[in-house]
């Protein structure tokens, strides 16, 4: 939960990442939940409110544009979104034969 809640924090859902330290607006541009925002703002408001760009913000460092399009939000949306997939994957395979090895899982029904 405590992850989830910072992760959420920096998702720009309730502040722009442009208010956060670089490190925190690196971490929101990596969160998927941050371009799913943007991608719901953007369908319900086009040319609105934007939650990851803005002057002195990293994204505008990074890109040099103010705010990301919508070909980019889409883009980002499904690489991040890939990638945090896998990593769960991967992750939860680890933690399986992690306690597969050591007996930890129900022998009787050999799940």
């Amino acid at each position: 939960d405590a992850l989830a809640g910072a992760m959420f924090l920096v998702s720009a859902a309730v502040f722009p990442l442009a208010v956060l330290p670089d490190a925190l607006q690196a971490i929101g541009l990596a969160n998927p939940l941050t371009w799913w925002i943007q991608g719901v703002r953007t369908a319900m408001f086009p040319g609105g409110v934007n939650g990851i760009g803005g002057t002195d913000s990293l994204w505008t460092q990074l890109t040099g544009s103010l705010a990301p399009d919508t070909t980019t939000t889409v883009v980002v949306l499904l690489a991040t979104g890939a990638l945090v997939t896998l990593a769960a994957t991967s992750t939860f395979r680890i933690s399986e034969r992690r306690a597969r090895d050591r007996g930890l899982l129900d022998r009787t029904t050999g799940s």
